[in-house]
C-alpha cells in the first residue's frame, strides 16, 4: 500500500511535496476543517511544553484512523507545520509495507538520508513489552518518520502504522522536549 502521495512522480526537493489525505506542510488547516472543528479537536495542551506549537488530533479521514497536526500556536491561519496519519494494522503487515514506503520515498526525493529500521521499547508501557520499529528520513527542510508500533496486551492498545512529516522547526522543538530544554 502507498500511505502518502507525492504530487509529482519526478524527483522532489521539498517536504511540501508530500501529501497525507491531500494535506501538505504549509497548507492552512482552514482549507480542510472549520475553526470550530480545529478548536474542538483533541489537543495535547495538557502535556508539558512551552506551547510554541499546538498539536491536535482529528478523527478518521480517508484511509487513516486518525490525523495529527502541528501548527504555530499564534498562527491565525493555522498553517500546517507537521502532519501525520495513523491506522490500526497488524505489526507483521506493517513492517512488510514499511520498507517499501521508505524505499519509495528515498527513490522519489532528492537529498534524503534514510536511517533504519531500528527498534526501540515504547516508553509508555511499564511492562517493557511494547516496541516500535522506525525509519527516519532526513531532508534539507524537514523530517519524516515511518513507524510500526507493537503493543503488549497489558496496554490494551492496538498495533498500528504511523507516518509523520515535520518541518525542521517542529523537529527541533520536539527534540528539545517540546521547548522545555
Amino acid at each position: 500500500i502507498i500511505i502518502f502521495n507525492l504530487q509529482s512522480l519526478s524527483k522532489a526537493d521539498d517536504i511540501r511535496d508530500f501529501e497525507i489525505e491531500g494535506m501538505s506542510i504549509g497548507d492552512s488547516l482552514l482549507d480542510y476543517y472549520s475553526i470550530s472543528e480545529i478548536k474542538n479537536a483533541r489537543n495535547y495542551n495538557d502535556l508539558p511544553s512551552d506551547m510554541k506549537f499546538t498539536i491536535i488530533e482529528m478523527p478518521k479521514k480517508g484511509r487513516y484512523d486518525a490525523l495529527q497536526f502541528y501548527y504555530l500556536t499564534n498562527n491565525k491561519n493555522y498553517k500546517i507545520a507537521g502532519v501525520g496519519g495513523g491506522m490500526f494494522m497488524d505489526i507483521n503487515e506493517c513492517t512488510n509495507d514499511q520498507k517499501k514506503i521508505a524505499d519509495e520515498v528515498s527513490s522519489t526525493m532528492n537529498n534524503v538520508i534514510v536511517n533504519g529500521p531500528f527498534e526501540n521499547k515504547h516508553q509508555d508501557d511499564p511492562s517493557g513489552d511494547s516496541y516500535f520499529i522506525r525509519y527516519s528520513l532526513y531532508f534539507n527542510d524537514g523530517y519524516a518518520a515511518i513507524d510500526c508500533y507493537a503493543f503488549s496486551k497489558q496496554t490494551g492498545w492496538k498495533d498500528n502504522f504511523r507516518i509523520s512529516i515535520l518541518t525542521n522547526q517542529v523537529l527541533d522543538w520536539v527534540n528539545s522536549n517540546y521547548g522545555l530544554n
